[in-house]
């Protein structure tokens, strides 16, 4: 019989979409600002007829752009390997009741597994940003462009359809990334409550789920 402990299928897909909303709001805030500069300077009158402003990004406006992109997407990275390596959960997996532990012992990780876990997605998105920085030397046009971003998303699907048959077809329901960083997700009610077995992970402040 399975273990139930590993079904945690929903309550990860929760957990990603509690953590999207997270980062997508503190990304919002943060980089919001500096992407209104950008556009509004953007804004060229004379290129459209009527003197309606039309955008027009120059290739320092496209640069900023990706930056924040960037930065963004850094700290999405940050924030789920800082609280992975220190709780052992995110804010969305504390809300859904799951936690991630080492596949052999079942104990907390620390910052290496917490960073091979999403070693894959960054690996991926570095090889992207390399490739658009050497077409963005070589002067690039659009067209180029357009099609270095789907091919990177057909990539970046191609990975995350990897990741859920992986998930989907071995008893203890680790994902691509768990072999990765060595990791298996649990269902937090069912762990043993003893300090050999819940190890050295911090507490969470008060309300976030334990």
């Amino acid at each position: 019989m399975e273990d139930t402990r590993y079904r945690t299928f929903w309550q990860r897909i929760g957990a990603n979409l509690i953590d999207g909303l997270i980062v997508g709001a503190a990304t919002a805030v943060v980089m919001a600002p500096l992407l209104i500069f950008v556009l509004a300077s953007s804004l060229d009158a004379d290129k459209s007829p009527g003197g309606a402003p039309e955008l027009d990004l120059s290739p320092s406006g496209e640069a900023a752009i990706a930056a924040t992109v960037f930065i963004a997407t850094a700290g999405s990275y940050l924030y789920t390997i800082g609280m992975l390596a220190k709780f052992g959960q995110t804010i969305g997996k504390m809300a859904t009741g799951i936690v991630v532990l080492d596949h052999r012992t079942e104990a907390p990780i620390g910052w290496r597994q917490a960073f091979m876990r999403s070693a894959g997605e960054i690996a991926i998105l570095t090889a992207a940003l390399a490739v658009f920085a050497a077409a963005a030397v070589a002067g690039a046009g659009r067209p180029a462009f357009d099609r270095l971003d789907t091919f990177h998303t057909v990539i970046a699907y191609g990975w995350w359809i990897a990741e859920v048959l992986t998930m989907l077809t071995n008893p203890r329901r680790r994902a691509l990334h768990d072999f990765i960083g060595g990791t298996v997700v649990v269902k937090k009610k069912h762990l043993d409550t003893t300090p050999q077995r819940r190890g050295e992970f911090a507490q969470p402040p008060a309300g976030l789920g334990w």
